[in-house]
């Protein structure tokens, strides 16, 4: 059973590795119906490197170029509404699409109509393209246990704890956009997508490399579990980030409740406030690194760590990180 398909790519300043990946799509089993582009106001020669890619193909390319930036949030939700297939694909540009991404996705949805997406693995390469140890799911930690969990609809667990579902490897239904919209204000989108796709028809994880993710400084959105905990504490303001996890939480349950009333079942309910009460907590820790032992320490103990983050991980960073 064939659908058709469109990749939807968001462009900015990328033309360092843009065109490895345009040849990428370009060579896939399964060449989709039609690739849509936003440039988001590139001043590096990416606009013209997108047209001349496109006058040299015979997939249909469409392609809007933006003078000021909008941002990531808002490029991708233009770029997945200006799609018209039934199955859309969000590209990064600066990544390697394996030959068989674009037939496996659909294959996989073909085989449950009624799931909202399909997501892969993806193998992890260096800025210059070479192989990094390991993989996305591995570094990330996605079990075979919460893989199954996610496939059998009890993934909710699963992503509070956080995202496996990255945009990149993702493919999703097109007539699930009005519940994922806006994407212009959620701090995380592939988050907020791997949200609305699991509670409105399910995610299928398809347990494969298809995807070169390149990881590097410029990335959208980094990997952020690729980092050591040390590392972290330097780099990131965990006080900041819960309170945007809330906040991100709440909008979600709000948007399921005005469009999909019923959808959320007491237990996925439950969940949600467990996790926002815990980002909340976090967010709101002392300055002092010395006050915040106690209310860390409860929230280890009473397992808050645990349901709704990376356990002592997450409470390591919390207690170590530089006072505020």
């Amino acid at each position: 059973m064939s659908r058709s398909v469109s990749v939807c790519l968001c462009s900015h300043n990328g033309a360092a590795h843009l065109g490895e990946q345009l040849a990428s799509l370009s060579e896939q089993t399964q060449l989709p119906d039609e690739v849509v582009v936003g440039d988001d106001g590139s001043r590096d020669g990416t606009p013209e490197l997108l047209e001349r890619w496109a006058a040299s193909v015979a997939i249909p390319v469409l392609i809007e170029l933006r003078a000021d930036p909008i941002g990531h949030g808002a490029n991708l939700e233009s770029v997945l509404r200006r799609a018209s297939s039934s199955i859309l694909l969000i590209c990064d540009q600066d990544d390697h699409w394996h030959p068989d991404k674009i037939r496996r996705l659909v294959q996989v949805l073909d085989t449950k109509p009624e799931a909202a997406g399909a997501f892969s693995d993806s193998a992890l390469i260096d800025d210059a393209g070479e192989q990094v140890k390991g993989s996305l799911w591995k570094t990330l930690g996605f079990s075979t246990a919460e893989q199954a969990a996610v496939a059998n609809g009890h993934g909710l667990a699963v992503l509070l704890r956080r995202n496996v579902v990255a945009g990149h490897a993702l493919a999703l239904r097109r007539d699930r956009l009005e519940l994922l919209s806006p994407l212009a204000g959620a701090h995380h989108p592939d988050w907020w997508l791997a949200m609305g796709l699991l509670l409105d028809g399910g995610l299928l994880p398809v347990n494969e490399q298809l995807v070169d993710y390149r990881l590097h400084s410029g990335n959208t959105v980094g990997l952020r579990s690729r980092t050591s905990a040390a590392s972290r504490i330097e780099s990131s303001d965990p006080s900041a980030r819960s309170i945007a996890d809330a906040a991100l939480l709440e909008q979600i349950v709000a948007r399921l409740d005005q469009l999909r009333p019923g959808l959320l079942s007491a237990e996925q309910r439950s969940l949600f406030e467990a996790k926002i009460t815990q980002s909340r907590l976090r967010g709101s820790l002392p300055k002092s690194r010395a006050a915040r032992l106690f209310p860390v320490a409860r929230a280890l103990v009473s397992g808050g760590y645990h349901r709704s983050s990376n356990g002592w991980r997450s409470a390591l960073i919390d207690l170590a990180a530089p006072p505020r």
